[in-house]
């Protein structure tokens, strides 16, 4: 960020005095000074021209400015789950659900979905695993909740959640046969 009125100079420290700025254009940004060396730096009245502009082409054609976060988590009581984007593209996405029990998990890929693409609706949702989208035999399968959404610009798009940590061989959960998990759960711990 910089401060279009630098703050030595009176300026605020305010979302109006703020531009934000890569790495080169602040350097440049810096006094004002149309004999430098490195070229004509910006002028205060140029830097507030190009933030109004940036701020007009975003509501004009509805640019989302993304989500800054440490790292999204969900937590129900004790545990939390964890995410890892393994793909993220235009038509389907592939995030790896790290968490224990099924509801966690599952509670994990709606909170998922709402923080990645707010104001989306969900079309379509099946369970299936990686053996039958390959169509190879796979000695322990990789289990995926594929849940379709469509975008707020009528996009659709299929995102592959890797559910195999709290589903498991035979579609056993947590929630369908606690004994039986937490048997195969130690079993991946100390074998």
């Amino acid at each position: 960020m910089h401060h279009i009125l630098p703050q030595s100079e009176g300026g605020p420290n305010t979302y109006e005095n703020a531009i934000a700025l890569c790495f080169d254009c602040h350097a440049d940004a810096g006094h004002y000074n149309p004999k430098h060396p490195k070229g004509t730096k910006y002028s205060r009245e140029e830097l507030k021209k190009s933030k109004s502009q940036w701020i007009e082409m975003v509501r004009n054609n509805n640019i989302e400015i993304p989500r800054v976060d440490e790292e999204l988590k969900f937590t129900i009581m004790e545990e939390t789950a964890t995410y890892e984007e393994k793909i993220i593209s235009l038509r389907r996405d592939v995030v790896k659900i790290f968490a224990t029990t099924h509801p966690v998990g599952v509670g994990a890929e709606y909170h998922w979905i709402k923080n990645t693409y707010p104001g989306c609706d969900i079309k379509m949702q099946l369970i299936t695993t990686l053996g039958h989208i390959t169509d190879k035999a796979m000695e322990k399968d990789i289990y995926f909740d594929v849940i379709e959404i469509e975008m707020a610009d009528s996009r659709t798009k299929k995102i592959y959640f890797d559910i195999s940590d709290f589903v498991s061989h035979g579609m056993v959960s947590s929630s369908l046969n606690e004994d039986e998990f937490f048997a195969n759960k130690l079993d991946e711990l100390y074998s």
